[in-house]
């Protein structure tokens, strides 16, 4: 079996806030064609995403469409328990609805084989450390790491996909500009 996990830009950085909105849609089909992909040749059957705004709540609707005709499951990375507070109310009920459908995992209260809280914090609070502490949970729990990258080497899609890289996982890249799918 195949895990995969997900990183990608916020909405602010994508298309805006319209799930609706056409680029949206286009990269929700190649997203829908990748990922069964990979569950009908490669196994895959476990899909991590951060639950956050833009790229993480696409994979999320398009996981749960795939969960429709495989065997699928979705785990939910939350960087820590209060991350949707600052959301506009339709975002956070968005979020909500996905957390009912998925495994759930607070990341900054995981110390299984590593500690992922952030020094001087407490759990469930925030900290902009607990978000790359999220990246690195996901990429030290995932087979495969798709990345919704621009190409702009900074930023929290960057460092996770660093990170991912320095662990040798395999990366594929979707670009938001083009649509093109590659490895890296």
């Amino acid at each position: 079996m195949k895990s995969i996990a997900f990183t990608g830009h916020r909405p602010d950085k994508l298309y805006g806030y319209d799930l609706e909105n056409n680029n949206y849609k286009i990269l929700k089909t190649s997203l829908y064609s990748l990922l069964k992909n990979e569950i009908e040749h490669f196994d895959a059957d476990t899909f991590i995403t951060g639950g956050a705004l833009g790229f993480d709540t696409l994979v999320f609707e398009v996981v749960e469409e795939l969960r429709e005709y495989h065997e699928v499951y979705q785990l939910l990375a939350i960087p820590f328990r209060n991350q949707p507070n600052k959301w506009p109310k339709k975002n956070i009920d968005k979020y909500n609805q996905m957390k009912t459908k998925a495994t759930n995992i607070y990341v900054d209260e995981q110390k299984e084989d590593k500690d992922y809280s952030v020094k001087g914090t407490s759990p469930g609070e925030y900290h902009p450390a607990k978000m790359q502490k999220r990246n690195e949970w996901m990429v030290d729990n995932c087979d495969m790491l798709i990345g919704c990258w621009d190409g702009v080497k900074k930023g929290g899609t960057w460092n996770c996909l660093k990170y991912a890289k320095k662990l040798n996982k395999e990366i594929v890249i979707i670009n938001p500009k083009t649509f093109e799918i590659y490895y890296l």
